[in-house]
């Protein structure tokens, strides 16, 4: 009896930590050899009326960026409810692409 009050006290802090009222913060980057990619979330707190956001960059480093100015361009990002994709008619001067994100809690 002593484990089983044991293992649901501890269930009760790890469901406790799950419902956090403040913003969380996170920052997620990836390289590949043609691409660098940085997700930016603000994941507000649960039960709230703020949205979480998200930016997602992704900046060409190839060598032929040219070839990229006159393509369609697809960024799809995954979400728990389907997908979104966002298109761009071309390669800006930059070479960065960027899509904000925002879905209500």
């Amino acid at each position: 009896m002593k484990k089983l009050s044991v293992l649901i006290l501890l269930l009760v802090m790890v469901l406790m930590g799950c419902s956090s009222d403040e913003t969380q913060n996170y920052s997620l980057t990836s390289t590949s050899d043609n691409w660098d990619g940085e997700i930016q979330i603000e994941e507000g707190p649960i039960n709230s009326e703020n949205e979480d956001v998200a930016i997602i960059m992704a900046e060409y480093t190839g060598d032929n960026s040219e070839a990229l100015a006159d393509e369609t361009i697809l960024m799809t990002i995954f979400i728990p409810d389907g997908s979104v994709v966002k298109d761009y008619k071309g390669l800006p001067e930059d070479n960065i692409l960027e899509f904000d994100y925002s879905q209500s809690n």
